[in-house]
């Protein structure tokens, strides 16, 4: 078993670069996130680790009137796993709370 480290959640004073070179020395080699859309794709390749997983949809999918934003947004994340060479996509069925910028 492998274990991931969510750069959400830890190190929460310190920017991506920061986060991502503690966990590395932490000895750990896999890292997932939340959202996407304000990541630095660079930034994480370079560092060494792994995407495990990440959240593919941050707009709620229970009302038909999401439903071509969900599907573009699904489209765009797989794209997204593919250049972070990520094999799996945490998809939601609402918004989490607190998520409102994915709302709309």
């Amino acid at each position: 078993m492998q274990f991931s480290l969510c750069i959400d959640s830890i190190y929460p004073k310190d920017d991506l670069k920061e986060k991502l070179e503690k966990i590395k020395q932490a000895g750990f080699k896999f890292i997932e996130f939340w959202d996407w859309r304000d990541k630095d794709f660079e930034l994480i390749m370079d560092s060494g680790l792994k995407v495990s997983n990440f959240s593919g949809n941050r707009i709620s999918s229970l009302t038909l009137d999401n439903k071509e934003k969900v599907i573009q947004e699904i489209n765009t994340s797989i794209d997204i796993a593919k250049r972070l060479k990520c094999d799996r996509i945490m998809l939601l069925s609402d918004i989490l709370e607190g998520d409102i910028k994915g709302a709309f």
